[in-house]
């Protein structure tokens, strides 16, 4: 019986592992008006190993992982990331995914655009850049370092966007190569 057991919670142990997804709900901030949801990726081995790993912020969060959540189509960073381990191009990263809200416009705008100059802005706005930059740089990698094992160097943290965030990820490389060492931007 105690073999039986024993096996039954191996195989138990087996099936439920941890999932790879942290949400971490209405992270607020000093710098931005409006709280947002926040979603960690952990590499596959990041509850047996003990390692520490690099970081990537990436804005736009709920677009990079599910479908469901996405507003634009998913990206399958997820995925791709499997995939570019298994090929061995890639070690473990962990993703910070960065959940916009209604103010993604103005807070992926390094510069204030003034009315009528732009139909998304038809009131003028933007010029919110720096504001979200202090969030990610003074809250929240301070926050992940703190909570989940990182390489907390400039040369082991990106950051990366799409559209607005990928010009929102340009300006962050350039504000703060203290920072982030490198930077994806993407059309």
């Amino acid at each position: 019986m105690r073999t039986l057991s024993s096996f039954l919670f191996l195989a138990l142990a087996c099936c439920l592992q941890a999932s790879p997804f942290r949400l971490l709900e209405k992270v607020t901030s000093r710098h931005l008006s409006f709280p947002r949801n926040v979603i960690v990726h952990l590499p596959p081995d990041y509850a047996t190993s003990g390692k520490r790993y690099p970081v990537l912020y990436a804005h736009d969060g709920q677009n990079l992982f599910d479908r469901k959540t996405a507003f634009a189509g998913e990206w399958e960073l997820d995925e791709n990331i499997a995939a570019l381990q298994k090929a061995g191009l890639l070690d473990g990263i962990i993703v910070v995914g960065i959940y916009n809200n209604a103010s993604r416009i103005e807070e992926y705008t390094p510069t204030y655009i003034k009315p009528g100059a732009n139909e998304w802005l038809k009131h003028g706005g933007g010029g919110k850049l720096r504001a979200y930059g202090r969030f990610i740089v003074e809250e929240l990698k301070p926050m992940i370092d703190k909570q989940f094992r990182t390489l907390p160097d400039r040369r082991n943290t990106g950051v990366m966007g799409s559209s607005l965030g990928g010009i929102a990820s340009f300006y962050l490389l350039g504000w703060y190569p203290q920072v982030f060492s490198r930077s994806g931007c993407i059309s």
